[in-house]
């Protein structure tokens, strides 16, 4: 049994054992106090027991690595653990907040805009995370990049949001997306497109070449989305952009 402890193995038993960690601590956050784990000793911790780890690639510190894994996991879901509690005393409450649109804005066919906000401040405190917004904005436009400031319902996030707001009225718009240069190179290419192609194959196009998903009609998004193939526009677009 000694023996066979002390045989050594392929990296890649490492890497399996480390990332498996990593999952199963991102679990064990939801239960544990992000207090005792939200700390630089949590990292010191897994980076010295990956580094023991790794010395002779010995089967027997194979354990040391997964608890490696799981400390680093635990740190990372205490830290969006952490973000989201701070959202907490406005849960159930009209606040206003403003921040930074993200990404590109989606609008659905009764005109409502949804988008996410990062830099987000309440009342002049600034928090963490990202805010999901579905919001009343008429025909006004928001491009990504923009700060805006909206009122709404605030109620618990959803996936990667730590909070969201539904029922939002757009208060105010700042142009600050005029200093992204690299968004105004690609909607002036997508806008002098209009006349060459048809829809919605210009729009998919777009989705396929630049991860423009803002333009794609919400009844084709909705067809897309049931097929299993928005991944492939917005990341593909991405990928493809770079």
């Amino acid at each position: 049994m000694r023996r066979w402890l002390a045989g050594r193995v392929h990296g890649h038993y490492f890497v399996v054992f480390f990332f498996s960690g990593v999952l199963l601590g991102i679990v064990l956050s939801l239960f544990a106090n992000e207090n005792y784990f939200f700390n630089g000793m949590t990292i010191l911790l897994s980076a010295v027991f990956a580094g023991v780890s790794l010395v002779k690639f010995r089967r027997q510190f194979l354990l040391l690595m997964l608890v490696s894994g799981m400390l680093l996991g635990v740190w990372r879901g205490s830290m969006e653990q952490a973000k989201i509690k701070e959202y907490t005393e406005y849960f159930g409450t009209s606040v206003n907040v403003r921040g930074m649109v993200v990404d590109d804005t989606t609008r659905t066919d009764d005109g409502k805009l949804k988008f996410k906000l990062k830099n987000v401040n309440i009342v002049g405190r600034d928090l963490a995370g990202e805010v999901w917004v579905n919001a009343d904005a008429g025909k006004t436009a928001i491009n990504r990049s923009d700060t805006v400031s909206v009122e709404g319902f605030m109620s618990e996030g959803f996936g990667s949001f730590a909070a969201s707001l539904v029922r939002a009225e757009v208060v105010s718009i700042e142009r600050t997306s005029v200093s992204d240069f690299g968004l105004q190179a690609r909607d002036k290419f997508a806008s002098s497109t209009e006349e060459i192609l048809p829809e919605p194959e210009r729009s998919l196009g777009l989705g396929y070449l630049l991860g423009l998903k803002s333009a794609l009609p919400e009844s084709f998004q909705q067809q897309i989305m049931i097929l299993g193939l928005t991944h492939i526009v917005v990341a593909s677009g991405y990928n493809l952009t770079i």
